[in-house]
């Protein structure tokens, strides 16, 4: 009774309701469009988009978050991080097949801090971390580091790996039990020791470009061949 699709458009398990009042990023006809949303509850949660583009609701009204940079942003996530005892989120900017320059963005209080990633000839599309780390990022590979804000570089796994297309969307419950999944059909899970890929299991050649991950659940959304719907639901391997 309290689903938020895209950001906007909420179901409180009886009626659909737009909460488009004062909706900072509203498109003026060019083609502006969200990419990611998340949250804590429908009273404090994210959407980002195209051109660099955040707003914050808070229950009764939306504020617009200046992020630095122009780049499209694909994802957002943040966890709660009990040491610290506040969210940390992170958002990633790219434009994938089109443009190598990338941005990793911190928000806290409403402000977006550019963490500036250091990854070059890469197109990213998602993010995912635990509190206190590791941290992943994904697209045209995937890249893992144990801290975001540390001076050592993001580490690429080899071309072959873990995968070998594009990651569209990396999600887990802890740092054993981590899925990403991307073109072609490629499923791939970490247990905190191995990867393992589903594509020889699975064998299809559609598109997966969204997932969400609990403890004994996975679901997966895609598209395949005349851009058919792909919903798929499963259990984690251990």
């Amino acid at each position: 009774n309290d689903i938020w699709f895209q950001g906007l458009l909420h179901w409180d398990g009886q009626t659909f309701t737009l909460h488009k009042e004062n909706f900072p990023l509203l498109p003026n006809g060019d083609g502006w469009r969200m990419h990611g949303t998340w949250g804590t509850s429908g009273s404090d949660f994210y959407v980002v988009g195209d051109q660099g583009m955040i707003a914050h609701y808070d229950g009764s009204s939306w504020t617009k978050i200046e992020s630095a940079t122009d780049v499209s942003i694909q994802d957002i996530f943040g966890v709660y991080n009990v040491e610290r005892g506040d969210y940390e989120i992170l958002a990633v900017a790219s434009v994938p097949f089109k443009s190598y320059e990338i941005a990793l963005l911190s928000i806290k209080d409403n402000i977006a801090t550019n963490l500036q990633a250091g990854i070059t000839q890469a197109f990213l599309s998602s993010v995912w971390f635990s509190a206190n780390g590791p941290y992943f990022l994904s697209g045209n590979g995937i890249y893992h580091k144990k801290s975001a804000v540390s001076g050592r570089k993001w580490q690429r796994y080899p071309n072959g790996k873990v995968t070998s297309y594009y990651t569209h969307e990396i999600r887990g419950t802890a740092y054993n039990n981590i899925f990403a999944c991307g073109a072609f059909g490629e499923i791939v899970h970490f247990n905190g020791a191995d990867w393992y890929n589903y594509l020889s299991e699975m064998r299809s050649f559609g598109r997966y470009i969204a997932l969400d991950v609990s403890e004994k659940k996975v679901v997966i959304g895609g598209e395949g061949a005349n851009n058919a719907g792909i919903l798929l639901l499963g259990t984690p391997r251990n």
